[in-house]
C-alpha cells in the first residue's frame, strides 16, 4: 500500500480541531476517523496486479542522441483503474519524467514513453516498473512492482563523424580525378594519356605507342580492397584523461573514423581491441555495417589496470592477412614505450606492413613546458620540457624504424589520422 499527499493533508487538518477542543479523545477519534478512511479507500482500490505491462525500447543509441521507453498499459478487468505508473531506469540513464498518470476504463489499453539521455557509453539495464492504483477517496491505494528486463545500449558517440564529408571529398579526388603521375606500391593501372614534358619514362606504354601516332604513357590510381587492421590498446595506457576525457575516448573515435573513410575508399576493415588479450574482435564486415559492427564492441570496452601484451599485435596481425597491409596502433607513445614491447612490435609489422603509431597527447604539457599556463611554477615547466624531451626522442626511434608518428589532442587525433591515411593513398603508398 501507500498514502496519498491528499491522506497527509487530512493529518495536518487534524490540528485545527485539536486547538478548538484541546483533549486527548480529540485526538484520538480524528485518528481513528483517519485510519478508517484510509482502510476503507484501500479496500475499494482495485489491485494493480490484474493490469498487464509490456515495455519496449530502443535498442541501441548513440551517446549523444536519445532513446525511448514506452509503456504499454492493458486493463483486462470490467473495472477503471486510475494511478500512476513508474518507469524506473538508473541515474547515467537520465530518464525524463519517468512517472506517468493513468486513468484505464474497462478493457482499455494507455501507452506512456520516457525519453532517455544516457550520460555514458555501455549497456543501460533498466529496473522495475512499479504501478499504483489509487482508490476513489484519494487517500491511499495499492502499488505492485513487476520486472520487465529491458537494455539499451549506448554506443560511442562518433563526434568525429563531421570530418567525414571533407575527407570523402578528398579521397573521391584521389581515387577519379587526379589519377597518378607514378606508379607505387599501392596503385594498379588507371588508363593511358599521351606523353607529357616531366612525366617517368617508366611508364611509356610502348604498345599503345606503336598504335598510336603519340607517346602514350600509363597512369595508375590507389589500389582498392587493401587491408587496413586497426590496433585498440584498452590497457592502462588509455586510462589518462586527455582534454578532460580518457585517452581511450579519443583513440575509439579515431577507430570509427578511419574505419568509415577507409571502407568507402574500397579496403578491408579490420579491428581489434587488445590488452592482456584480444578483447573485441571485427573482421569480415561489410562497408555499410563496419562502423556499426565497430561500435557495438567498443561500448563496452573501458580501459583496465593491467599491461596491454605487444606480443600479441604481430600474431594478430598476420592471421588476419598474409599481404602488406596498412597497420594502425591506437595507443601511448612515451618514454615507457621503448621497455614495454612496443618497439619489437613494431619491428616485426615493419618487414611487410606500413604501420602508423596514433597517441592523443595533453596539450596542457606543452603550455607548461613554454611557460604559458600561469598556474604552473618553474619546476613544473622544467619537469615538462624534459618529458618532451623524453617523448621526441622515443619518436626518433620509432621514425627511423618506418613507423608514422601522428600526435594530437582528443578532438584532433581522429582527422589527423584520416589525413594521414589519404596522403599515403595519394602517393600510392597503400
Amino acid at each position: 500500500m501507500y498514502l496519498t499527499p491528499l491522506a497527509i493533508l487530512y493529518t495536518a487538518l487534524g490540528l485545527i480541531p485539536l486547538l478548538l477542543v484541546p483533549s486527548v479523545w480529540t485526538l484520538i477519534v480524528w485518528i481513528v476517523v483517519g485510519g478508517v478512511l484510509v482502510l476503507v479507500d484501500l479496500w475499494l482500490a482495485h489491485s494493480p496486479q490484474l493490469l498487464t505491462v509490456e515495455r519496449t525500447t530502443s535498442q541501441s543509441t548513440r551517446l549523444d542522441s536519445p532513446a525511448r521507453s514506452t509503456l504499454t498499459l492493458r486493463n483486462p478487468t470490467g473495472e477503471k483503474y486510475r494511478g500512476q505508473v513508474r518507469d524506473a531506469w538508473p541515474p547515467s540513464a537520465q530518464a525524463n519524467h519517468p512517472v506517468h498518470s493513468f486513468h484505464l476504463d474497462a478493457q482499455d489499453g494507455s501507452r506512456v514513453v520516457t525519453e532517455l539521455l544516457p550520460s555514458r557509453r555501455g549497456t543501460v539495464t533498466a529496473g522495475p516498473i512499479t504501478i499504483r492504483s489509487r482508490g476513489p477517496l484519494g487517500l491511499a491505494g495499492r502499488q505492485v512492482s513487476l520486472v520487465s528486463p529491458a537494455q539499451v545500449l549506448v554506443l560511442p558517440p562518433f563526434y568525429a563523424r563531421r570530418h567525414l564529408p571533407s575527407r570523402l571529398q578528398r579521397l573521391n579526388q584521389i581515387n577519379g580525378s587526379t589519377p597518378l603521375i607514378n606508379r607505387g606500391a599501392g596503385s594498379e593501372f588507371d588508363s593511358l594519356r599521351e606523353y607529357v614534358r616531366g612525366d617517368d619514362i617508366r611508364d611509356i606504354d610502348w604498345r599503345a605507342t606503336a598504335r598510336s601516332r603519340d607517346l602514350m604513357v600509363r597512369t595508375w590510381r590507389p589500389e582498392r580492397d587493401q587491408d587496413v587492421i586497426i590496433i585498440n590498446d584498452s590497457s592502462r595506457n588509455s586510462a589518462p584523461r586527455i582534454d578532460g576525457f580518457p585517452r581511450l575516448e579519443a583513440q575509439i573515435e579515431t577507430a570509427l573514423l578511419l574505419a568509415a573513410l577507409s571502407s568507402h575508399a574500397g579496403d578491408k576493415v579490420h579491428y581489434l581491441d587488445v590488452e592482456s588479450s584480444v578483447r573485441a574482435r571485427v573482421t569480415g564486415v561489410g562497408a555499410k555495417q563496419i562502423v556499426h559492427a565497430i561500435a557495438v564492441p567498443a561500448a563496452s570496452i573501458d580501459a583496465t589496470l593491467g599491461e596491454i601484451n605487444w606480443n600479441l599485435i604481430p600474431h594478430e596481425v598476420s592471421r588476419l592477412t598474409s599481404h602488406s597491409a596498412l597497420v594502425v596502433i591506437l595507443t601511448s607513445v612515451d618514454s615507457t614505450s621503448l621497455d614495454s614491447g612496443l618497439m619489437q612490435a613494431v619491428v616485426q609489422l615493419t618487414e611487410r606492413h606500413k604501420v602508423i603509431l596514433a597517441s592523443a597527447v595533453d596539450t596542457k604539457l606543452k603550455q607548461m613546458a613554454l611557460g604559458e599556463d600561469p598556474e604552473t611554477d618553474l619546476y613544473e615547466s622544467a619537469a615538462a620540457q624534459i618529458t618532451l624531451l623524453n617523448s621526441q626522442g622515443v619518436k626518433t626511434e620509432f621514425a627511423s624504424l618506418g613507423a608514422y608518428l601522428v600526435e594530437g589532442s582528443a578532438e584532433e587525433l581522429p582527422p589527423l589520422v584520416a589525413d594521414k591515411y589519404l596522403l599515403l593513398k595519394s602517393m600510392g603508398a597503400l
